[in-house]
């Protein structure tokens, strides 16, 4: 029992146990709500890509996207629930319920890192695609087919499940005995190898992927970017030499490159957002051993786990509007099968 994590957790100097629990009510509150418009929102583009046709490498991949961050925001919601009812225990010492939040939280919130590895991977690997598409459209066909896509999105799901295997296994909920509030129920039990295990799958989910698929992105962005450019400078110097100097510097991109760049940009702004705290609150982590869960600023490292998990929410939410700004096919097929109902 020397590894009960016990609901009643002692509070860090830098922070009280009421401005945790307001913080947490309040930040959990926000990604029910963020969840339940990002559900709603995957759920339609799921609906949407299946009327389109799974019949292309590409469109099976945001399919795939979009139900993984349906579940993404499933767990993310039963974890921001767990909080609730942790910071009510923690506001109302009297009152307690018969299964411990704290643990089914920490629980859910395994989960939702797991299943959000395979949404930075499968980001990175849209991004990768969109920027062939500009930079070698004569091979991009032949580059992502249904059969490779499909491969690269089992491969990504299976490594995500293989890589947080252990850590599952180092934890449990069962009944145990809480002296400090004197309270037999279920609650979390955490292996005395956990620690060992969890900087292992550490080192790998949140430190080295999110590092290099944050570069990838950034660089798949920029090369996009300047391909565009480049073709444009072409076709402006081939087909408009006769023109004068003034029209055709008022050339523009085509509306289909624009709409290449738009939702690249968008997709890659977004993912970068919700990226860069995990990135920049691991080096944090390594600065800081004692930022972790179980350590002196436990209730300090919950409000940064809860916010990314915020601003990883509002990430899935943003995949529907974009698809459907982004996507002529979506957009017509999203307004034909809702005006059917």
């Amino acid at each position: 029992m020397a590894n009960f994590t016990s609901t009643v957790l002692e509070t860090s100097a830098i922070i009280s146990k009421y401005q945790y629990s307001i913080t947490m009510l309040f930040i959990s509150s926000c990604i029910i709500v963020l969840a339940t418009y990002s559900m709603t929102g995957n759920i339609l583009s799921i609906k949407t890509f299946i009327l389109m046709g799974l019949d292309d490498g590409m469109t099976i991949t945001f399919f795939v996207l979009s139900l993984t961050e349906l579940i993404f925001c499933i767990f993310a919601m039963a974890m921001s629930v767990g909080f609730l009812f942790h910071c009510f225990e923690l506001l109302h010492p009297l009152v307690t319920f018969s299964v411990d939040p704290y643990g089914l939280l920490i629980y859910f919130g395994n989960i939702c890192v797991m299943v959000h590895m395979s949404i930075q991977v499968i980001t990175t690997f849209l991004a990768v695609a969109r920027c062939m598409c500009v930079v070698k459209p004569i091979h991009f066909k032949n580059a992502f087919t249904i059969r490779r896509c499909v491969a690269l999105l089992v491969f990504v799901w299976a490594f995500s499940l293989a890589s947080y295997l252990p850590l599952f296994a180092s934890m449990a909920i069962f009944t145990q005995h809480d002296p400090k509030i004197n309270v037999t129920r279920p609650a979390l039990w955490l292996s005395p190898n956990r620690q060992l295990v969890k900087d292992i799958i550490w080192t790998i989910a949140d430190t080295t992927i999110p590092f290099c698929t944050e570069i990838i992105v950034i660089i798949c962005l920029m090369i996009m970017a300047d391909g565009l450019r480049r073709a444009a400078n072409f076709r402006m110097s081939s087909s408009n030499v006769s023109k004068p100097l003034d029209l055709r510097a008022s050339q523009k991109l085509s509306g289909k490159e624009l709409l290449i760049i738009k939702q690249v940009a968008l997709i890659s702004g977004f993912y970068l957002l919700t990226n860069t705290p995990k990135v920049a609150s691991n080096i944090f982590v390594l600065a800081e051993p004692q930022f972790t869960l179980g350590g002196q600023y436990n209730d300090l490292y919950l409000v940064i786990i809860i916010s990314r998990k915020l601003i990883e929410t509002l990430n899935c939410s943003i995949s529907f509007p974009v698809y459907f700004k982004c996507n002529p096919k979506f957009r017509s097929l999203t307004f034909e099968w809702s005006k059917k109902h």
